[in-house]
């Protein structure tokens, strides 16, 4: 099946788009309930400032005619030429928003294009779009939500690839640091960037989470990296994150009994499910070091309990109950694992960050520029 055959089919009204005038009121539309329209297959057809059209109208999916292979390099200059009469059409009081709308339309875009495509041309299309933004002095409230998703799309790409070249001098670390320090002067005082800033820190100290020793071992971390969450950690906000990180800081640098004082904290700080699991998933691995094989399985049991889909902490309980001689649960967890249908472990995406705030983020701008 080609690509095109297996996308969601988006259900347009050619005579409805060439009716439908460039400031039309997405409050008015939302106020006349959802639009229906007649089925037809739009992939070669749609224009960028089309789908633009219809991403206001609440259908996000026209993110995947767009930005395909063919496409995506067009689709910034489609926003140059066309999103700045689009942004004014319906006067000076909606232009704020509306552009909010085209920035987050085109992060959308980029990030599919991450996905999918070509990391530097979606990532062009991503400056086009804080640069846009800056044009207001002073930020909506839901540009915050746009500034930490952007954020968390560049924590996933500088995760798996943290000295790949993007463009001549400039890395994924570069564009990282650059758009955390926009969001800083945009949102000055939203710990999420202390966070942030502790994060490119801390992977810039050690280049791979996924090298650092669990059971035996250690991996000596920069004290400007702990001093960072530490005063993250002060935040409620962000506590329980800081902690989590800070925990493993220490697990993997050899003093398992520091990081399960952060742990526990952390546990009992957060009603987060993910943050829940990571925090008692590494909390076990801290008893299992110490040799505290009981509490352990505990541990990773509380874990498996916040987060059922989480194949991480089904391996380590398995692995615990099976040496206990709990042979047939440990037998029946495995199987479970093994049929469930989704697979969603917050530690498979530990190394990317802030990336965990991505879906949520999204999801309250979709709502949010309606």
């Amino acid at each position: 099946m080609t690509r095109a055959r297996a996308l969601p089919r988006i259900v347009v009204t050619v005579a409805l788009l060439v009716a439908l005038p460039a400031g039309r009121s997405a409050a008015r539309d939302k106020a006349a309930g959802p639009v229906s329209w007649p089925q037809q297959d739009v992939q070669s057809s749609l224009s960028v400032m089309d789908a633009l059209e219809l991403y206001e109208l609440g259908d996000p999916e026209v993110i995947k005619l767009v930005a395909t292979p063919r496409q995506i390099g067009s689709i910034e200059l489609e926003l140059i030429k066309g999103a700045p009469a689009w942004i004014k059409a319906n006067g000076p009081r909606e232009a704020p928003r509306r552009r909010l709308v085209a920035a987050t339309f085109a992060i959308e875009a980029a990030r599919h294009g991450l996905e999918t495509i070509d990391g530097w041309r979606s990532l062009t299309l991503m400056e086009w779009a804080s640069t846009e933004l800056r044009v207001d002095r002073t930020p909506l409230p839901a540009e915050r939500f746009w500034r930490i998703a952007v954020v968390a799309m560049l924590a996933d790409w500088l995760g798996q690839f943290p000295v790949t070249s993007i463009t001549a001098g400039e890395t994924p670390l570069t564009w990282f640091e650059k758009h955390l320090g926009f969001s800083e002067q945009r949102f000055p005082k939203d710990p999420r960037w202390l966070m942030a800033r502790a994060f490119i820190t801390e992977l810039r100290a050690i280049q791979s989470f996924l090298q650092r020793p669990l059971l035996e071992g250690k991996v000596l971390i920069p004290n400007d990296v702990v001093l960072l969450y530490e005063a993250a950690a002060k935040t409620p906000a962000v506590e329980a994150e800081a902690n989590i990180r800070l925990g493993y800081i220490w697990l993997t640098g050899g003093e398992p009994d520091r990081a399960i004082d952060l742990l526990t904290r952390a546990a009992t700080s957060t009603d987060e499910n993910d943050l829940q699991y990571l925090a008692h998933l590494i909390r076990g691995w801290a008893l299992t070091r110490l040799g505290r094989h009981g509490d352990a399985v505990a541990a990773f049991r509380r874990a498996h309990e916040s987060q059922k889909d989480g194949q991480t902490a089904v391996l380590w309980l398995a692995n615990g109950l099976f040496l206990q001689g709990q042979r047939e649960e440990a037998v029946s967890l495995i199987d479970g694992s093994l049929k469930s249908a989704t697979e969603t472990d917050p530690w498979h995406v530990y190394y990317r960050g802030p990336f965990r705030l991505w879906p949520s983020m999204i999801q309250q701008l979709r709502e949010a520029i309606r």
